[in-house]
């Protein structure tokens, strides 16, 4: 390439972020929407619209670089990840159908042994509630 056609380029300032070293390039994915706090600890959550119904999750280790999206009403962000993330989908409708059944979880953690007593007059020959020794 000559000078004159080399000055005449103009070099996106992201690239230097997103690839530090163009020897080593590391495959990445380009999401796009409004980040937010994570589901869990560590993780970032890019919603896909203003709806905020539909996100994913991806760790916060693994983001490469962000950037606003320029002229966006809302904000909005374009969020560079690496390829090899553990990205996890969610939504509203699922994530609200999911509470529920939690909480029995929950308690299904407390002890549930119970004690059974008979109450009933048993005559000497017999044993409690009908078993046999």
């Amino acid at each position: 390439m000559t000078e004159q056609a080399a000055s005449k380029l103009r070099y996106d300032d992201f690239i230097a972020n997103v690839i530090p070293d163009p020897a080593k390039v590391e495959p990445t994915l380009l999401l796009y929407g409004f980040v937010g706090g994570g589901g869990a600890e560590g993780a970032v959550r890019i919603y896909s619209d203003p709806t905020l119904n539909k996100w994913v999750d991806v760790p916060e280790a693994d983001i490469v670089h962000t950037m606003p999206i320029p002229d966006s009403k809302f904000g909005g962000s374009y969020v560079w990840a690496r390829a090899s993330a553990q990205i996890k989908p969610g939504n509203a409708a699922a994530a609200a159908t999911e509470a529920p059944r939690q909480a029995p979880q929950a308690e299904a953690a407390v002890p549930t042994e119970v004690t059974l007593r008979c109450f009933r007059r048993i005559p000497p020959s017999s044993s409690p509630c009908g078993a046999s020794l």
